[in-house]
């Protein structure tokens, strides 16, 4: 018998109707001789209203502080811990044995900063398979390997939750089943008509997953490539009939490489652009207006080259905004009396990822004059490695997308 590891997101169990499309979808895969480890995240959008939760008990965002950031983590992981057991028991419904495991049971060991280290209780999901059952793991979390205390491992962490499940038992695959049928190269609820990767490089897709694209968790993507995990990205059961998805792996053949099945991929993202000015251009500034935000994982920065005096861009998302407007105000009135900090901008960044750009000079020009097309004006832009990420305002996001797809023919 073989072992398949299948990851379900918050939307394909986020009722009882949708679990019992998933747990019949599983009970049809244990039938074709298969042993079955399923990996859940919490329903719906369950770990958006407790993070609500925590802070309106708090009174406001959490500090960094370990403490508070431990009593978060407790509450956050509850999400998981119910999504799990109503699974199993909704199997054992069906007829299949099914028994649900906390990431701290399986002991998902992370250190410090939430990054998987081992799982050491992989020997009781063996065993509970041996026994004909199917093991349903809690995605999202784990535990301190010094404290014990429990963590967290991000947004999209049951996706590094699956992948650290299906290396340690030895696997070189797993599924994971989202409310999109595989990865696409723009955002079909934006674009419609967007094409489908069949097959799509780690290496690509970590690039449209940190620019907020691509539907797997960036790490995720980053430990599959490290440990040798190839994902299949499919239609969730709980919306319809897959027709393939996306496989995520090494890479594709040159012959492919070199050919139009290369597809470029393009990532859209929400955000806010603040810009510092007046910024005295001597050493050691751009390090204290980098630590007033240190605490704060932006979107990206740029400092452009200065004269007399410097400036600094800072994109966020919007609800980072208000944190981040508070935490410059009072690098303002503590140590940098200088700085003036513009109104926010409602932008958004588009993102073109494509592995053939290093080779061709050309992008960019192609880019700005798709956008120009458009009537959009370009708020920044900027071209690092194998990424072309372009700032417009927020209200010229679909066109602009629009009108870049077309360029690069990323829709039938």
């Amino acid at each position: 018998m073989s072992i398949i590891v299948q990851k379900y997101g918050g939307s394909s169990v986020a009722n009882l109707e949708r679990m019992q499309k998933v747990a019949s979808h599983i009970k049809e895969a244990r039938e074709d001789d298969s042993e079955i480890v399923v990996v859940v995240s919490a329903m719906g959008d369950t770990t958006d209203e407790l993070v609500c939760l925590a802070e309106t008990a708090y009174g406001g965002e959490l500090p960094p502080e370990e403490e508070l950031q431990d009593e978060q983590n407790k509450l956050l992981v509850t999400g998981e811990e119910r999504s799990a057991p109503l699974l199993a028991m909704v199997l054992r419904g069906l007829g299949v044995p099914a028994v649900s495991f906390t990431g701290r049971e399986i002991e998902l060991e992370t250190n410090f900063k939430g990054k998987v280290k081992m799982v050491r209780g992989i020997d009781k999901i063996k065993s509970l398979l041996a026994q004909d059952k199917v093991a349903i793991i809690t995605g999202f979390q784990g535990i301190k390997e010094a404290t014990k205390r429990v963590t967290v491992l991000g947004r999209g962490g049951s996706d590094i939750s699956e992948v650290s499940l299906a290396a340690s038992l030895g696997l070189r695959y797993c599924e994971n089943y989202t409310d999109v049928d595989g990865i696409y190269t723009v955002d079909p609820r934006i674009i419609p008509g967007a094409k489908r990767f069949d097959q799509i490089p780690y290496y690509q897709l970590v690039s449209l997953a940190g620019a907020g694209g691509g539907k797997l968790n960036g790490r995720a993507v980053l430990l599959a490539q490290n440990l040798g995990v190839e994902i299949r990205v499919l239609l969730s059961p709980s919306f319809g009939e897959s027709t393939g998805g996306t496989l995520v792996c090494s890479g594709i053949s040159l012959e492919k490489m070199e050919s139009p099945e290369s597809q470029p991929g393009i990532a859209t993202q929400i955000t806010r652009s603040v810009r510092i000015s007046n910024i005295p251009n001597k050493i050691g500034m751009a390090r204290r207006v980098f630590e007033s935000v240190e605490d704060i994982s932006l979107v990206s920065a740029l400092q452009a080259p200065a004269g007399e005096k410097a400036e600094i861009s800072i994109l966020c998302l919007p609800k980072q905004l208000a944190n981040v407007l508070s935490v410059l105000s009072e690098a303002k009135k503590k140590t940098l009396p200088e700085i003036e900090i513009s109104e926010p901008l409602e932008t958004a960044q588009l993102t073109l990822v494509d592995p053939l750009m290093e080779d061709d000079p050309g992008y960019l020009a192609r880019v700005s004059r798709a956008i120009e097309r458009a009537q959009v004006n370009i708020e920044s832009i900027s071209s690092p490695g194998i990424n072309i990420a372009v700032l417009v305002k927020e209200k010229d996001m679909v066109k602009s997308v629009q009108a870049l797809a077309e360029e690069f023919g990323l829709v039938s």
